[in-house]
């Protein structure tokens, strides 16, 4: 059986509360396409992880492990190719598309944490 946790629009709702939330520290931004670009990726992971967890809890069977696995390949992708990630991330909580943000922004900002670590 499956469970629809959340419908898309609910999704869609979901991410755009996560996005609008300030960023902790903002001294890694260059600019609000850059806060939007890691605040649409970041929420597009904890809506595939929230999803995750609410199905298992729903009695999905297996759903756990097969879950970790999809949500930590999901992970790795996300540095490599952002468009991808949130391709893939979008498909697995049930939207069309990802939410438009500027992936250009988002890889820039990833350098710059990559090279400053």
């Amino acid at each position: 059986m499956t469970t629809r946790v959340r419908t898309p629009a609910q999704w869609v709702a979901w991410i755009d509360g996560w996005r609008a939330r300030p960023p902790r520290d903002l001294s890694g931004y260059r600019s609000e396409a850059e806060i939007d670009a890691v605040a649409t990726l970041d929420a597009l992971l904890a809506a595939v992880a929230e999803y995750l967890v609410l199905l298992g809890h729903n009695g999905e069977p297996g759903l756990q492990w097969l879950g970790g696995v999809a949500l930590e390949a999901l992970r790795d992708l996300r540095p490599r190719n952002p468009r991808a990630f949130a391709e893939h991330a979008a498909h697995v909580i049930g939207l069309p598309m990802p939410p438009a943000t500027d992936y250009r922004a988002y890889e820039a900002w990833r350098k710059r944490q990559e090279a400053s670590q």
